[in-house]
């Protein structure tokens, strides 16, 4: 096997496996063909730069009257505003937000109490145009959209726009 390797090759190593846009989608689809209607809904909260969507998760105990529910407090976890590909602290945070959102959904003491009590605003990757891109702070408009959340504007931080007006 090593003997096809020619001593000029470039060789690339990986600090972890990678977690793409692609990933997110099969994700989601997964727990919301699984899904309890009681638990979790989520929807598109807006479109990045190049039109691609960004998902939102509202996890709580739905089976509470509207009132109970609109006295709970909420948690808001989002991920994946800078994409970060190639670096461990980045991409990770998907791993990361995908382990959250199996617990809270699962069932648990620790989640039935933190659904019963909590409402859970999850947007699980926020910049997706950078992490298919492969960019490493920005977005497609080359914005870091983490200095984006004080003064967003619509034209140039889309993403984070989208997501101040639902939350």
């Amino acid at each position: 096997m090593y003997d096809e390797i020619d001593e000029n090759d470039t060789v690339f190593f990986a600090s972890m496996e990678p977690y793409s846009y692609s990933d997110l989608r099969k994700f989601l689809s997964t727990i919301c063909v699984e899904q309890n209607n009681n638990i979790i809904k989520y929807w598109i909260v807006g479109k990045s730069v190049s039109g691609n969507s960004i998902y939102s998760l509202l996890i709580t105990d739905f089976t509470s009257s509207f009132q109970e529910i609109g006295l709970r407090k909420s948690i808001i976890f989002t991920s994946r505003i800078h994409p970060g590909f190639f670096l461990i602290r980045e991409a990770n945070s998907s791993f990361v937000i995908e382990s959250i959102i199996n617990f809270l959904i699962g069932n648990s003491n620790e989640a039935i109490i933190l659904r019963k009590f909590y409402i859970f605003k999850i947007i699980p990757m926020l910049n997706p145009d950078g992490v298919i891109c492969g960019n490493y702070r920005c977005s497609l408009n080359g914005i870091d959209l983490n200095r984006q959340w004080i003064d967003s504007k619509e034209i140039l931080a889309q993403e984070v726009y989208s997501v101040k007006e639902v939350f």
